[in-house]
């Protein structure tokens, strides 16, 4: 596997777009605990966006967000 070359990125530059706009908000259909620690929140359907959350813990723990689609 090749390691990239940054210097071959001559051609790239940034794009002036819309601003990015809350369209549509999803709460979770279901709410899974798979293990101590790690849960699994069901959107009920495919989307296509950022996501958005809020924690509440002790600043140690780590939140980690893995978007995956079945």
């Amino acid at each position: 596997m090749e390691k990239c070359n940054h210097n071959n990125w001559a051609g790239v530059g940034s794009a002036v777009g819309m601003p990015v706009k809350v369209m549509q908000r999803f709460t979770p259909v279901t709410q899974n605990k798979l293990r101590p620690g790690v849960w699994i929140y069901d959107l009920g359907q495919n989307f296509s966006g950022i996501p958005y959350i809020e924690v509440q813990g002790k600043r140690v723990i780590q939140c980690v967000l893995y978007l995956l689609s079945f």
